[in-house]
């Protein structure tokens, strides 16, 4: 079981503010995501990435170069949360969660929380690595729009 890590300022300054005006005003995102299937009632934005364009292939190698071994990514994505969007406690199928705040860091709530464990704020250029098995999830912010991109990971067995 990995432990929690939180990682402040992850990105360079400017390429974290690229992606938060990406993901708010450019990236195509749906209203249809939830944080798991039996959840009917609390829906927010997902915009999906390619896992082998060049940019996703950059974020992966910074988290292999964190880990220090060959990773596979399964899946990337940002969360787009407004008020009143509110996750709810699960847990993911792989074997890592890695979760960067790309917003601007929220005053009022917006918080991430592991059930039983810890409440993280939310802050821009937050890297949060968390065993996956363990439940979470990302409180809506009061105001604004809350962002975060997922990363799914799964260590390559040698």
């Amino acid at each position: 079981m990995i432990k929690t890590q939180v990682i402040d300022n992850w990105l360079e300054k400017d390429l974290i503010n690229f992606l938060h005006t990406f993901f708010l005003h450019l990236a195509p995102h749906f209203f249809s995501q939830r944080s798991h299937s039996e959840d009917e009632n609390n829906y927010f934005y997902i915009s999906k990435l390619n896992t082998y364009d060049p940019f996703s292939l950059y974020l992966s190698s910074k988290l292999e170069k964190f880990f220090k071994k060959n990773i596979l990514i399964d899946d990337i994505y940002a969360n787009i949360q407004h008020p009143n969007m509110e996750g709810s406690f699960h847990y993911d199928k792989c074997d890592v969660t890695c979760l960067l705040m790309v917003s601007e860091s929220l005053k009022e709530k917006g918080q991430f929380i592991i059930k039983d464990e810890e409440i993280i704020e939310f802050v821009q250029n937050r890297l949060i690595i968390f065993d996956s098995k363990k439940m979470h999830k990302g409180v809506a912010p009061v105001k604004g729009a809350r962002i975060s991109l997922a990363f799914k990971i799964n260590f390559q067995k040698d």
